[in-house]
């Protein structure tokens, strides 16, 4: 049980990207809908939120990806920045998992996946050595 904050924490990355690209999407699509004063067409929501998530997807993992491993590593104290990077791995392996067509920069975007969980880690245990100091 030791380690379910780190999967949670891993399985979330996708999980809140999916959520922002749809949030996205669907404010887009009440955004037409006003402008067209009725139902608003529906391809060209399609292809915005199939855009979106083209060209976002990676970004937008990679900016969750501090917070999630901050939240994940926390109560890691000491090793927290290796926890944050096992986070962004975790996150990096799902996206690597679910891809059809693999390449080069593939890669290039999982390490800064893992980068990212390892920045929030170094946060996380940054916090952890400031609460420790005492106040003068």
């Amino acid at each position: 049980m030791k380690y379910l904050r780190l999967i949670v924490a891993g399985v979330a990355i996708p999980i809140s990207t999916l959520l922002v690209i749809t949030v996205v999407a669907a404010g887009y699509g009440v955004r037409l809908g006003f402008a067209a004063r009725g139902a608003p067409d529906q391809r060209v929501i399609t292809n915005f939120a199939a855009s979106l998530g083209r060209d976002y997807w990676t970004i937008l993992q990679i900016l969750l990806a501090v917070p999630s491993a901050f939240w994940g590593s926390r109560t890691f104290r000491e090793a927290a920045a290796l926890y944050g990077a096992m986070v962004g791995a975790l996150a990096a392996a799902i996206e690597l998992a679910v891809m059809r067509n693999f390449a080069a920069s593939q890669l290039v975007e999982a390490g800064l996946m893992v980068g990212a969980g390892w920045l929030g880690g170094l946060l996380a245990a940054s916090r952890y050595r400031a609460a420790e100091k005492p106040v003068k």
